[in-house]
C-alpha cells in the first residue's frame, strides 16, 4: 500500500504529498532526495523540509539542506528561512550561522553591483541631458568626411542627422526621416516606453503579480526601477525636447 501511494504521488506530480509521506515514514534520505529533485520547481518543499529537520535533535541533515540552499538559487526570502529555524528550541547557532553569513555576503554583493549600475546610469543620464541642452540651444557643426552607409568620401548632396551620422543623399530614400544607423534602436526604445506606459495603466496585472510573487518587495522594486510609478511632472517637457532633437530630425546640405 505504501509503495502504491508513492507511485501514485509520483505519477500525479504531487511532490508535497510524497514529501509528507517520507516524513511520516521517517525516511530522511528520501526527504532530502525529493527536495533536491523537485525543490527548484516547488519552493514550498524547501520550507516543509526545513521545518521537518529543524525539529530533529541531530542537525546533520539540516546542515546539508542549508548548504544546498547556499549553493543554489532557491526563491525563498532568507528572513522566511530564519523565521522557520527560530522556532526550533534546541537548534545551535553554529548550524544557522554559515547560511546567514552567506546570505549577507550575497546581499552585499548585490547591493554593490546595484550601486555601480546606478552610478553608471546617473553618468549616462547627465551626459544625455547635456546633449539635449546643447542640441536645443547651440548650433551643431557637422564634420563627417565619410558616408556612414557606403563608407565612401562625402560629397554633395549630403544628408546630416542630428545624432551625428551623415549619408550621401543617394544612399538613403527621400522618405527616410530617421537615421539608418540609430533608427532601429530608437524605435526599440519608443516601443519599450509605450509598453511600459500601457503596463502602468493595467493595475489588475500589477496586483496579480504582487499576490502571486514569492517576494512582493522585488515586484514593487521592479516596477519602480522601470519608472512605471513615476508621476507626471516637468520632466515630460524635457523628454519632448529630447525626442524632437533625436534621430528623427534630418538636415540636408545640397550646396
Amino acid at each position: 500500500l505504501k509503495q502504491g501511494k508513492r507511485y501514485l504521488y509520483q505519477k500525479l506530480h504531487m511532490y508535497h504529498m510524497l514529501l509528507q509521506h517520507h516524513m511520516e515514514e521517517g525516511d530522511d534520505l528520501a526527504v532530502l532526495d525529493q527536495v533536491k529533485q523537485h525543490g527548484e520547481s516547488n519552493p514550498n518543499l524547501w520550507l516543509l523540509a526545513l521545518k521537518y529537520f529543524s525539529d530533529q535533535k541531530d542537525p546533520g541533515h539540516l546542515q546539508t539542506l542549508l548548504s544546498w540552499m547556499m549553493d543554489t538559487s532557491v526563491p525563498i526570502p532568507p528572513l522566511q528561512v530564519v523565521a522557520i529555524l527560530s522556532q526550533a528550541r534546541d537548534l545551535p547557532l553554529s548550524v544557522v550561522r554559515p547560511y546567514v553569513v552567506s546570505q549577507l555576503k550575497q546581499d552585499q554583493a548585490h547591493i554593490d553591483k546595484e550601486k555601480d549600475e546606478i552610478k553608471k546610469f546617473q553618468q549616462d543620464t547627465a551626459k544625455m541631458r547635456a546633449q539635449v541642452t546643447a542640441l536645443s540651444s547651440k548650433a551643431m557643426v557637422f564634420q563627417a568626411t565619410k558616408c556612414d552607409l557606403c563608407s565612401h568620401d562625402l560629397d554633395l548632396p549630403v544628408v546630416h542627422f542630428m545624432c551625428g551620422h551623415s549619408f550621401h543623399q543617394n544612399c538613403i530614400s527621400e522618405t527616410d526621416r530617421e537615421c539608418m544607423t540609430c533608427g532601429p534602436e530608437h524605435r526599440h526604445f519608443v516601443a519599450l516606453q509605450s509598453s511600459l506606459q500601457a503596463k502602468a495603466s493595467n493595475h489588475e496585472l500589477f496586483f496579480n503579480q504582487l499576490e502571486t510573487a514569492t517576494d512582493g518587495f522585488n515586484t514593487i522594486a521592479e516596477y519602480f526601477g522601470k519608472g512605471i510609478f513615476k508621476p507626471v511632472d516637468d520632466d515630460d517637457d524635457e523628454n519632448h525636447v529630447a525626442e524632437s532633437v533625436g534621430s528623427n530630425e534630418r538636415f540636408s546640405n545640397e550646396y
